[in-house]
């Protein structure tokens, strides 16, 4: 290292036995920079001379735990963060030569940051020197897009060059692939080089060198076939040009279609192959599930392999190689089955052939149906099961929603796993496992309630009840409000006749007439610049009236702080003349926001004109599911030690958020798992007083 590129940090003597030396650190941040889909990419660190002893660390700031790689004698991969685990190596004679690099397998966007190495000695109470490392990992922008539907006989990836050197190379490779060549051509193809899951199905011209157009013939185009593809054109082992084509492989439009009731005992996905080959292997999948083998045969049904959702409900004839019918039986088919599922043929591990099957379930007509008007404090979704086996787990879902969950019990009602727009308004019966009541009850519905709901009673893993409900939440109205209190007074009043004379019974009913107490309900969208909150009478108004609005306490983890109960109080003389209550309810609005499928940065908006106290504390999540926390502003400052590690320094919010209202959030570098919904939600003691969910919508055209 050049004396330049260090300076004291500490200007202490060390003793180490019969050694002295002084503790230095490195002045220079070196910077990586690295495409996605790479195999490997290497972080540098170098130090001259260390005593015995020594102990590497690399770490990665922001990660928690932070450390990647510990090497001292050989590595030490248990005591890493388990985000790296099988992607780190360090050279063997590493303590030898002084070579401190850190290769790092299958870079990952993600994997951005800055990365320390360490060396520390003596029981890790000195830290002897440590250098910098900037990682960028960027996705490669593509040159072309081509997209087909899965059954065509080829596709053409397309990569023209005008001139071309002699003595040239051209490389096919995919990213992520391992090993990544598709297909090499050099005066010939070369198929030894290329990865198995291609044999066969690549050609290139034979005159591809001389007329410059190296464009790639792919056959028999599955949906595992989508990627990006890199042609590399070599000249003395140079690379020479490069052009990057993105691959989409669709469902094809004539895909076998099947179509069933849910509560029916089974369906059936087709796929039928008349000549096998010796040693296939049928695998059909769901690429929405994850794991996503739904059943896997050869020579016989393989269990262990599948999703444990279809555990017990899957299954293939026992001749299914020798008669070609490779069809799959599916058992008690739900709602939340729907979806593609594709039969694939495996021979040798190469894929010999997919074919995909659209399956629609649909809710049976003799599903439960409950119709409720919006407003009503709660209402119970019947599920009734007689017997129920110890240590049952009940998921109330609704498959229209991401993630599905509604409410979860086992033991006791466990909402950290709900979705989060059902948080605090669902419960269950303390007793339901013992009774066999798994109503769930559902407080506030709104109109957004509405859909299919699903009761769904697990044991050990396996499925042993379902329930389908149908809710219809209907909005409510002023004049059936009126009629139900007008009904209460009638009531009341042919009751007071059997003790009263009529004259007086009469004049009472006047009297409450003229006291009713209405309730009118008022619905607004967010961010609308104003509402009006009615109150009227056609009564002649006698002088000296007073008019106070009021409202009623709004109670704790509102979605929506000016949703509630508004009373307009009329007084005369100090003396209730007239009241009437106004219900309003704001109605949060969800955000859509559309990107292009490669974009690299997005803003999720969130603005308010609400005044938002200034010790809030405002954070961005997934919406739903595991909880990910994409970005945390707490104190009046970014709490970047709170974020998940795989959006470190992908993440900003605007200056001073709370005393703007503008909570928006900018992310940037999108990968593929970005493309989901997001909530923004603001606390203060604990209490949600502000939510908003955005969902981001690709645009895939």
């Amino acid at each position: 290292m050049e004396a330049s590129t260090v300076v004291p940090l500490v200007g202490m003597l060390v003793a180490l036995g019969a050694y002295a030396f002084f503790i230095y650190v490195s002045k220079h941040a070196s910077s990586v920079e690295v495409l996605e889909g790479m195999k490997a990419v290497v972080l540098p660190c170098w130090v001259p001379w260390f005593p015995e002893g020594t102990k590497v660390v690399w770490s990665h700031h922001g990660s928690n735990p932070s450390t990647v790689h510990q090497h001292q004698k050989q590595d030490e991969p248990y005591l890493q963060n388990q985000h790296f685990s099988g992607r780190t190596s360090m050279s063997d004679d590493a303590l030898e030569t002084g070579d401190f690099s850190l290769t790092l397998k299958e870079p990952h966007r993600s994997d951005s940051g800055l990365y320390l190495c360490t060396i520390r000695i003596n029981e890790n109470k000195i830290k002897m020197k440590w250098y910098q490392v900037q990682l960028q990992v960027t996705v490669p922008q593509h040159d072309s897009d081509v997209e087909v539907y899965e059954g065509v006989k080829s596709v053409v990836l397309p990569c023209q060059i005008s001139s071309l050197p002699k003595y040239i190379k051209v490389v096919w490779s995919r990213f992520g692939f391992n090993p990544s060549t598709v297909h090499q051509h050099q005066d010939y193809a070369e198929p030894r080089f290329q990865n198995q899951l291609y044999s066969g199905r690549t050609l290139m011209s034979a005159d591809a060198l001389q007329t410059g157009d190296l464009s790639l013939t792919l056959k028999d185009p599955h949906l595992s076939d989508s990627g990006l593809y890199t042609c590399t054109v070599y000249s003395n082992e140079h690379i020479k040009r490069q052009t990057i084509v993105r691959l989409q492989v669709t469902v094809s439009q004539h895909a076998s279609s099947v179509v069933v009731y849910e509560g029916i005992k089974s369906v059936m996905l087709p796929c039928q192959l008349p000549i096998l080959p010796e040693g296939t292997k049928v695998m059909w999948s769901c690429s929405d599930l994850h794991p996503s083998t739904v059943h896997q045969h050869q020579d016989g049904d393989e269990p262990y392999l599948q999703n444990v959702f279809y555990s017990g409900r899957t299954s293939m004839s026992a001749d299914a190689l020798k008669t070609g019918n490779l069809s799959l039986t599916l058992k008690d088919p739900h709602y939340s089955d729907s979806g593609v599922y594709t039969c694939t043929i495996y021979s040798n591990e190469h894929i010999k052939r997919q074919i995909s099957v659209h399956l629609q379930v649909t809710v049976s007509q003799h599903a439960s149906n409950v119709v409720v008007y919006e407003g009503i404090k709660s209402f119970v979704l019947p599920c009734q099961l007689p017997w129920l086996p110890e240590g049952s787990l009940v998921v109330w879902s609704c498959p229209d929603l991401n993630p599905s969950t509604v409410h979860q019990h086992q033991d006791k009602d466990e909402p950290y796993l709900q979705n989060q727009l059902y948080n605090g308004r669902t419960s269950m019966s303390a007793d339901a496992l013992k009774t066999g009541d798994l109503g769930l009850t559902l407080k506030d519905p709104y109109h957004s309630d509405s859909g299919v709901y699903t009761c769904t009673v697990y044991s050990k893993g396996n499925m042993t009840g379902k329930k389908t409900v149908q809710l219809q939440v209907t909005e409510s109205s002023t004049s059936s409000t009126r009629t139900d209190v007008l009904l209460a007074v009638v009531l009341a009043v042919l009751f007071l006749v059997l003790g009263l004379a009529v004259a007086v019974v009469l004049g009472l009913a006047v009297y409450f007439w003229y006291r009713i107490i209405t309730v009118t309900w008022v619905e607004v969208e967010e961010e609308e610049m104003f509402v009006k909150l009615p109150c009227k009478t056609q009564a002649p108004l006698p002088e000296c009236l007073s008019v106070e609005w009021s409202r009623c306490a709004p109670e704790p983890m509102k979605v929506h702080e000016d949703s509630g109960t508004y009373i307009c109080s009329v007084y005369l003389n100090r003396d209730i003349w007239m009241q009437k209550v106004v219900q309003l309810r704001v109605k949060v609005v969800d955000k859509v926001v559309e990107i292009g499928e490669w974009a690299k940065s997005v803003t999720l908006p969130f603005k308010t004109r609400a005044q938002l106290p200034e010790d809030a504390t405002v954070e961005w999540s997934h919406l739903g599911g595991t909880h990910v926390t994409i970005h945390v502003y707490e104190n009046g400052q970014d709490q970047l030690d709170k974020q998940s590690t795989m959006y470190r320094g992908r993440t900003k919010t605007k200056e001073n958020p709370l005393q703007t209202g503008d909570l928006s959030l900018m992310m940037t570098n999108l990968t593929h798992n970005d493309h989901t919904s997001y909530v923004c939600t603001v606390c203060k003691d604990a209490d949600i007083i502000w939510r908003r969910i955005v969902h981001l919508k690709v645009n895939r055209q």
